[in-house]
């Protein structure tokens, strides 16, 4: 019974926890290969990857924007309206004081705000819940700024 249940810790810590992206293309690229995910480039836009994410918030179709070598956006595109604004308000609350100052609360499903070291990014980022009812399109993006 001890095993099965470090076992299934094992693999719920593994899979639990979003994507972890960098600035580099090749250590992103990289990370995701190395969970399991799938990476496609796009065939009209060489600097555009996708791949089908799993994880605590469900599933999602990431989209990776890349200027040359570097990372400069991520948009994750989901089918529940809910998923985004919750992967907002979890890099909320781990921000700092002078961090939280730049969050937007969300209000008519669209809220934003700035964070650095999150689960998504080590680095600093703008993170935006877009969640466009008449198109069904929920999205949480986040845009790398260093």
């Amino acid at each position: 019974m001890k095993v099965i249940l470090i076992l299934s810790l094992a693999i719920l810590s593994h899979t639990t926890f979003s994507q972890k992206l960098y600035k580099d293309k090749t250590s992103t690229l990289s990370s995701i290969s190395n969970k399991g995910y799938t990476c496609t480039k796009d065939s009209r836009d060489p600097n555009i990857y996708t791949f089908r994410q799993y994880d605590n918030y469900g599933e999602a179709q990431v989209q990776l924007t890349f200027e040359g070598n570097y990372l400069r956006k991520a948009v994750y595109i989901h089918q529940d309206p809910t998923k985004t604004l919750t992967r907002l308000r979890d890099v909320y609350a781990k921000t700092t004081d002078s961090e939280a100052d730049t969050f937007n609360p969300p209000s008519n499903g669209s809220g934003s705000g700035i964070a650095s070291h999150t689960p998504y990014y080590d680095g600093k980022a703008r993170f935006e819940a877009n969640n466009n009812y008449s198109s069904s399109r929920y999205t949480f993006t986040v845009i790398l700024l260093d």
